[in-house]
């Protein structure tokens, strides 16, 4: 009867000989929890801070599995919470390929995305994407044994109804979070051709439509990490080759005032200052120079203009300036905006893995 009992209380209680087991909700879980909270938490769960980890910082707190078992000899387990800004992120690391193995069947049950097409079986670094939340996920040597990690992250988004300036939308740096807040009807993958060799992934808002943005990415396999945002002007895309109705003049504004199709006039007296750009039998028409100071930050917005009576100019100056132009009575406008986002780094949490 005792030898019963005692093999029931192993199959209901698989816990008291093992280290604790986190499953994918329970890691999802967690990044809702701020640093405090996870604190309070995990030290229930037989793990110690481990003050002397290389990840330790201001805003990562480290954990490792501590048996109340003197002699327990399981599986190594390691678990970190990280805030960064609108990302809160939990690194868990386990030396149990069964548990690996669980882990990765339930984000593929859950739905999670792999852009890249890559088999996450045969690889040993992936990257899931699902609404807001990513998983990297990564296998290593350290100290002689073989190490899983899972990192998983979520940032907090603004909902549609909160964006409303260009620059509202680099808020937004992958394709899984446009879907996310715009829905996926409004949202197209695509081709964007800097010219007929040179070519990059990209994803279209609202395409064909004078709402369009188009969104640069810097990791193409995985359609994340914004490069910048292209707002007006005829997108040189796969999916604008084969339309050939007219479209207005795109609706979105910056937060400093321009628009496409804002005239020069406009632009300088907005500036409060001269403005110089490329003269119109450059390579480089209509852009503007490094050398633009005034009111308008050029730094995070870029603009390019147009002119609708330069065509047959026979003025070769390199650089014009806004003056001058208007003086000449040209016709110019804003074309396009380049909204540019501050460099992505990686969530803390990842900058600091082993």
């Amino acid at each position: 009867m005792i030898r019963c009992s005692f093999i029931l209380i192993l199959l209901v209680f698989p816990f008291v000989i093992h280290a604790q087991v986190f499953n994918l909700s329970d890691l999802s879980n967690f990044t809702a929890l701020n640093a405090q909270k996870f604190d309070a938490f995990i030290l229930k769960k037989d793990y110690r801070r481990n003050y002397f980890s290389s990840r330790e910082t201001n805003t990562v707190t480290n954990y490792i599995f501590q048996s109340k078992k003197k002699k327990y000899k399981g599986d190594y387990k390691n678990i970190a919470h990280a805030t960064d800004g609108p990302i809160t992120s939990i690194l868990y690391q386990t030396s149990s390929i069964e548990e690996k193995n669980s882990l990765l069947e339930q984000i593929r049950r859950s739905g999670y995305k792999i852009y890249s097409g890559i088999d996450p079986v045969t690889t040993s670094k992936n990257f899931f994407q699902k609404g807001i939340y990513t998983i990297n996920t990564e296998t290593e040597e350290v100290d002689s044994i073989t190490v899983y990690s899972f990192i998983v992250q979520k940032k907090d988004i603004p909902k549609r109804k909160d964006i409303y300036y260009a620059e509202d939308l680099m808020s937004l740096t992958s394709h899984e979070q446009l879907v996310t807040t715009f829905g996926n009807s409004n949202v197209k993958q695509d081709l964007f051709y800097y010219s007929e060799k040179e070519t990059n992934k990209c994803s279209i808002l609202f395409p064909n439509s004078p709402n369009e943005v188009i969104f640069i990415w810097n990791d193409e396999a995985n359609y994340s990490n914004l490069g910048f945002i292209l707002i007006g002007g005829n997108s040189p895309t796969e999916t604008s080759f084969n339309f050939n109705q007219q479209i207005k003049h795109n609706t979105w504004r910056s937060k400093q005032g321009i628009f496409s199709g804002m005239n020069l006039k406009e632009l300088q007296e907005l500036n409060k200052k001269d403005i110089s750009f490329y003269g119109w039998q450059m390579e480089q028409a209509g852009m503007l120079t490094q050398e633009n100071h005034g009111e308008i930050d050029f730094n995070r917005l870029r603009v390019v203009l147009n002119c609708l009576n330069c065509s047959n100019s026979k003025d070769v100056k390199q650089v014009v300036s806004s003056s001058d132009e208007l003086r000449a009575d040209k016709k110019i406008y804003v074309s396009s905006l380049i909204v540019i986002p501050p460099k992505e780094e990686p969530p803390t949490v990842l900058r600091f893995r082993k």
